[in-house]
């Protein structure tokens, strides 16, 4: 959903991903909103491209027990490009603060759906929900405030926090219930 709606305002986006998930993805992931269902095709790949961009950012959006591998397994070109933390919990960006000069996290407040690996339901109008986008490490002020301006420009609520911790708890918090 994110990477899509990030991808439908013109901001360059490639998924990673493996098996099953890569295949469906390479058909084209199938957005749907209240207002529109169309299928869009973003690169998607089973590894990273061998150099990053200068303006590059590293979004983790996989499911907490596949973060740390995720992390980790990053070649060593990446590991001075930002990191932003989609996952819920605060223990991804921990792992992440590790290794990367740059690491923000976003408390994502979506009422959406994964229908199957490449199938995506956003059900928030007239937007799409809440990001929650805050810098826990590293000097990554300037990744945020494109990231916000991005995300806004994508159909969501986007703010900036300086202490996103709290947030994050809460939204997983929420998770458990």
């Amino acid at each position: 959903g994110i990477g899509g709606a990030l991808a439908r305002t013109g901001e360059r986006v490639q998924f990673i991903a493996r098996e099953q998930r890569l295949e469906a993805l390479r058909a084209g992931l199938h957005w749907q909103t209240p207002d529109l269902d169309e299928v869009l095709v973003i690169p998607a790949s089973a590894e990273l491209p061998g150099t990053p961009h200068s303006d590059d950012v590293l979004c983790i959006a996989t499911k907490l027990h596949d973060a740390e591998a995720a992390l980790t397994a990053l070649p060593d070109a990446w590991r001075d490009v930002p990191v932003v933390c989609w996952t819920n919990g605060t223990q991804a960006p921990r792992w992440a603060n590790n290794a990367h000069r740059a690491v923000l996290a976003c408390a994502v407040n979506v009422p959406a759906s994964i229908e199957s690996p490449n199938v995506a339901r956003l059900w928030g109008v007239p937007h799409y929900g809440a990001m929650h986008v805050g810098v826990l490490h590293g000097d990554g002020g300037a990744v945020e405030t494109r990231l916000v301006h991005a995300l806004a420009r994508a159909g969501f609520d986007a703010y900036r926090h300086d202490d996103v911790l709290p947030l994050l708890h809460a939204k997983w918090m929420t998770n458990l219930m």
